[in-house]
């Protein structure tokens, strides 16, 4: 951040001074940022701004959260098996609870795994009605 500042000075550049005056030359501030963040780490960048005081976070991937040591050290991943995929890793509970355990039970569905479940579980089709549905196309 520091080398960013000393290359460019924002606080007297009146193309960044007001929000206005940033949206108007969002172009140039776009190419100092790329050029800036694009020989780093992102999670360098994000500490570098972050210890510099302006409120940071990665907007992160499916690859780069995986790959994250903080949720890899707290064992956050899960293993499943998903009928279409096979094994595969999947997000964990994003908390732990003392008195409540909180677990992934399942990989995620496939499309229609639950259809009939849910029409003669908790809608209270019968199991004929549920098939001349399928039978009419309104389950297609």
């Amino acid at each position: 951040m520091r080398a960013l500042l000393a290359n460019q000075n924002f606080r007297t550049d009146a193309r960044f001074k007001t929000l206005a005056a940033r949206k108007q030359n969002e172009d140039a501030l776009e190419a100092i940022i790329t050029e800036w963040t694009s020989h780093r780490r992102v999670a360098d960048v994000v500490t570098e701004l972050q210890n510099a005081g302006v409120a940071a976070g990665a907007c992160a991937d499916s690859k780069y959260i995986s790959e994250d040591p903080h949720l890899n050290e707290r064992d956050y991943f899960v293993y499943r098996d998903h009928p279409a995929v096979g094994k595969r890793q999947h997000c964990g509970m994003p908390v732990r609870m003392s008195a409540t355990p909180c677990k992934v039970k399942a990989a995620a569905p496939a499309l229609g795994q639950h259809t009939d479940e849910v029409l003669t579980g908790l809608l209270g089709y019968s199991k004929a009605e549920v098939e001349k549905m399928r039978a009419d196309g309104a389950l297609d």
